[in-house]
């Protein structure tokens, strides 16, 4: 039991090596195979140098090495559960259209854009966090210590409407943060549950908040990255979309079948059925629009794709400093609240000790 527990342990802290460093394994795969090498041989490679070099990444070298035998050779199903799901859709198709060296090549460079939208989420995530913490821990002084302090000098029945409000609601809030904190990680996991699985209508109405949103355009992106690769290895619209389709997460399963019956109606308009399911948000739904004018357009995918990463990239950029400012601006103004409040008690215990201001 322990040594199962351990296993995994190891297994997920590999995994998590190999995340941030699988952009270069990419492109090692990628020249091994430009080079006349297999995917068995090149995979058995990293394991053996990965255990002469005692590497933190030789479980999940280790995995593919196991799999790869039981899942009739195809690298993709074998990367399962160490690669995220979008990139291994991509392995995936270029496995069936015989193009894996320039899959994972194409692959290297997609990653390396994601790692920087990546970067850009958890600077966004940072410069909300530490604003917060401090609006939290302001809040918990004054109620935990100060507005108990002063209610020993002076009773609270005599601190006037204003002071008693503002501590009621001081009190309110360090009990709701308290409380909330529980729900909060429920609600985070049900987040990231749903964000590969929610579909339908509700699901829209989600993706006018900018958690839901944000998601939405960078699987718009991977999903562009996906479909310009198997376009340039000349696949059919149709056939590329189901392609996408087999080994993708239930959300985008889901738009590629509306495109897909969408595409059944429009035939000739390939352009019009990608944006029509709401994968798309208004700035590259106009994008694609400039670009279907033109009968070759399919060929200028992965430019599209590049700057919808761009543009989500942009988006966290620009949205970080907002929020940013937004909550210090917040912190401000409940200290000034909290020092007026403090203010009026005092001038309360002056006038009980016989003291006009």
């Amino acid at each position: 039991m322990l040594d199962k527990l351990t296993q995994k342990i190891k297994f997920s802290l590999a995994r998590g090596a190999f995340l941030k460093r699988r952009a270069s394994v990419y492109s090692q795969l990628a020249f091994a195979l430009e080079h006349e090498s297999d995917p068995k041989s090149e995979i058995e490679n990293l394991l053996k140098i990965a255990k002469m070099r005692q590497s933190e990444l030789e479980p999940v070298y280790l995995e593919w090495v196991k799999r790869f035998e039981v899942k009739a050779g195809r690298l993709a199903l074998a990367m399962k559960g160490t690669v995220e799901e979008s990139e291994r859709t991509l392995i995936a198709s270029a496995e069936e259209t015989q193009n894996l060296a320039s899959g994972l090549r194409f692959l290297a460079r997609v990653t390396k854009q994601v790692q920087e939208m990546a970067k850009s989420i958890r600077s966004a995530f940072m410069s909300i966090v530490f604003p917060s913490v401090i609006l939290f821990f302001v809040i918990l002084f004054v109620d935990g210590y100060f507005f108990p302090i002063l209610s020993e000098s002076v009773p609270r029945s005599d601190w006037g409407a204003y002071p008693r409000a503002v501590a009621s609601v001081a009190h309110f809030a360090k009990e709701l943060v308290s409380f909330g904190s529980v729900f909060g990680l429920i609600a985070v996991f049900i987040w990231k549950a749903s964000l590969p699985k929610w579909t339908g209508k509700f699901r829209t109405v989600l993706e006018k908040t900018p958690l839901y949103g944000k998601y939405r355009d960078l699987q718009c992106a991977l999903f562009l990255m996906n479909l310009s690769f198997l376009t340039t290895a000349e696949i059919a619209p149709r056939d590329a979309l189901e392609r996408i389709q087999r080994h993708a997460t239930p959300y985008i399963r889901s738009h590629i079948g509306t495109m897909l019956l969408a595409l059944d109606a429009r035939a000739s308009d390939f352009g019009r059925v990608l944006v029509s399911t709401g994968l798309f948000n208004r700035e590259l739904g106009d994008l694609i629009a400039n670009y279907t004018r033109w009968t070759d357009w399919h060929t200028q995918l992965e430019e599209i794709a590049t700057e919808a990463m761009d543009i989500v990239v942009r988006d966290l950029t620009e949205l970080s400093p907002k929020i940013k400012e937004f909550l210090m601006a917040a912190v401000g103004v409940i200290v000034l609240i909290l020092i007026s409040s403090v203010a009026l008690i005092i001038l309360a215990m002056l006038r009980k000790s016989g003291i006009n201001m």
